[in-house]
């Protein structure tokens, strides 16, 4: 994953535990996850109820970008995928000179502009107040890599991270029946050639990916020790109370939690008076 990638997660993350709203991007507040989702938002009821007061809860600036970027990832080649991040994330222009593409992204963000105003206007301040009122806090990232929480360890000093690392045969079984964008580059051309087992490319494309992240956390293991749990998914969980409870007592004790699951980290925090 690029260095650039590795510090956003970071900062979205850090943003989203602390409360910090005004910083995360308009594309988060107004996602239609919060909606699509809602009864795993219980806590965030009234922001959720704005949103589509106001109509901010099914956005079309996507419709801007998604021939030329694609709407979920590995839908265009890597070398488009790049020009779109740089893009977005940045405001920069994209490294074609083509003047309807600059235009694309031009109308994107003036759309996004005009959500960001209505969305601080009215209900912004309602998902402030439903995170900072909450002492313990955590959340799910399935994309997130053990390389983003350095700099999520040093700042939060509460902070706990529970590693989900699942069996990579479910893994391989789940993202068959998934879009494009589940599934690996690897698997994508085992699938194109016709050739070889679809199971074991996905599996062995989903390992070289843990693999990583495995040593990326052992070493902040060292670094941070006490602070990092590891969990097997789904067996440890499932199979045994006494795990479960044990993981309650990890996350209950500090004050700032986070989950990263490999791919997904899992990050709980409790909310320090200092």
């Amino acid at each position: 994953m690029p260095r650039v990638e590795i510090d956003a997660v970071a900062d979205f993350l850090r943003n989203l535990l602390t409360a910090q709203v005004d910083k995360l991007p308009t594309e988060t507040l107004v996602h239609k996850f919060w909606t699509y989702f809602d009864r795993w938002h219980k806590v965030s009821l009234r922001f959720r109820t704005c949103l589509k007061k106001h109509d901010l809860s099914r956005v079309k600036c996507y419709n801007y970008t998604s021939d030329y970027c694609g709407m979920r990832f590995g839908l265009q080649p890597p070398e488009r995928m790049e020009d779109c991040r740089r893009a977005l994330a940045s405001n920069a222009t994209t490294s074609t000179s083509d003047r309807e593409v600059a235009q694309i992204f031009d109308d994107y963000r003036a759309c996004f502009r005009s959500y960001r105003r209505r969305v601080d206007a009215n209900c912004t301040e309602l998902l402030r107040t439903a995170i900072a009122d909450r002492r313990l806090r955590a959340t799910k990232v399935v994309r997130a890599t053990m390389e983003s929480m350095r700099p999520l360890l040093t700042a939060l000093p509460s902070l706990r991270i529970i590693h989900l690392v699942r069996d990579p045969r479910a893994v391989a079984l789940s993202r068959q029946q998934f879009g494009p964008s589940g599934k690996g580059l690897y698997y994508q051309q085992v699938l194109r050639n016709k050739s070889g087992s679809r199971v074991v490319a996905e599996a062995t494309q989903y390992c070289h990916h843990v693999t990583a992240d495995i040593r990326s956390r052992l070493a902040l293991e060292s670094e941070f020790p006490g602070r990092i749990k590891l969990v097997r998914y789904v067996g440890e969980i499932f199979n045994n109370n006494s795990n479960i409870r044990r993981e309650r007592n990890f996350v209950l004790i500090p004050t700032h939690f986070y989950h990263a699951t490999t791919l997904q980290l899992c990050a709980f925090a409790r909310h320090s008076a200092s």
